[in-house]
């Protein structure tokens, strides 16, 4: 696993998108995902299926680029998607 870059995905209800991006991904890349649907189910199976993923469930949906922000002040990341 490459742990000098992480992969920030921020999103709303969008685990079927990223189901597929994550079985790509995961073993290569630590990835954090910003859950905007606040859905603690979708944090659960992503974090249960795929070793390396964190999900961070904000306090309200946050949008695109506050997501962005919350997830690299998080990971303080050289590189983000």
């Amino acid at each position: 696993m490459n742990k000098e870059l992480t992969i920030v995905f921020s999103s709303y209800q969008s685990q079927h998108l990223l189901i597929k991006l994550l079985k790509q991904l995961h073993k290569k890349y630590k990835i954090l995902i910003i859950e905007n649907s606040l859905d603690v189910k979708i944090k659960n199976k992503l974090e249960k299926k795929f070793h390396g993923v964190e999900v961070i469930l904000p306090k309200k949906n946050l949008g695109l680029a506050k997501s962005y922000n919350l997830g690299i002040k998080n990971q303080r990341l050289n590189l983000f998607f």
